[in-house]
């Protein structure tokens, strides 16, 4: 069966089909009313499963959040598809952040980073580090990442902390000996506070105000518990 069905996608019919999809998607993301027209015949005349049509219901409301206004869809081409090469792999990458999302919570963060890009308030690398680490979290760790980001002391491990710090969103500050490797103090990185400020709490113009006028480079001080040498020198005797 295995070798039917690989001779089944080797085929020039199903490479065309697969193609023709593939571009009608990435015109989609443009708003090409054309390659709307298109894409919208090739799902209404192509069997789908229940994970298929969920996506395409995810990647309506995405384009629909993202292009708002008529030159949207030009700041979109523009920004991460005006380079051929880079454009297809951009788009592949947004499909695929589309297909991770989960919950319309997610879907809200990633519109919102996505318009920050179209903005220019960040770049394309920022932007796919970005909804990478929104769509790898559980909203509820987000909703956590957002009440406390303008706490500037450390924070106690717990579950929310460990699983944003696991999406790279939060960071160990030293190890304190005298504390389990879960309950270590950890700082909010400076990913985690891109993901607030254009994705989270991107309609939030106070917490905008915070972030402009907060550096973000900052020193983390923090007490960690030293050792004297003859302390040391005791532990190998």
């Amino acid at each position: 069966m295995s070798g039917n069905l690989i001779d089944f996608f080797e085929t020039v019919e199903t490479k065309q089909k697969t193609n023709e999809l593939f571009e009608c998607t990435i015109g989609a993301l443009c708003n090409d009313p054309i390659a709307c027209g298109k894409l919208i015949s090739l799902i209404t005349t192509s069997p789908f499963f229940i994970n298929e049509q969920l996506f395409w219901i995810k990647f309506a409301n995405f384009c629909k959040g993202t292009v708002i206004q008529p030159y949207d869809k030009i700041m979109l081409s523009n920004r991460l598809f005006e380079n051929t090469d880079k454009g297809r792999k951009n788009a592949l990458r947004i499909i695929e952040t589309i297909n991770r999302i989960d919950t319309e919570q997610i879907l809200e963060y990633v519109i919102n980073a996505t318009r920050s890009c179209l903005l220019d308030l960040i770049d394309v690398e920022e932007y796919f580090r970005i909804t990478k680490a929104i769509t790898a979290s559980m909203p509820e760790d987000l909703v956590f990442l957002q009440q406390h980001i303008t706490d500037l002391g450390a924070q106690k491990g717990n579950m929310k902390v460990l699983a944003l710090a696991n999406n790279q969103l939060m960071i160990m500050a030293g190890l304190d000996a005298n504390e389990d490797i879960e309950n270590q103090s950890y700082f909010f990185t400076t990913l985690g506070r891109m993901v607030d400020q254009y994705a989270l709490s991107l309609n939030d113009e106070i917490r905008q105000k915070w972030h402009k006028t907060h550096n973000q480079k900052r020193n983390f001080e923090i007490e960690i518990p030293t050792i004297e040498v003859e302390e040391i020198e005791q532990l190998f005797k």
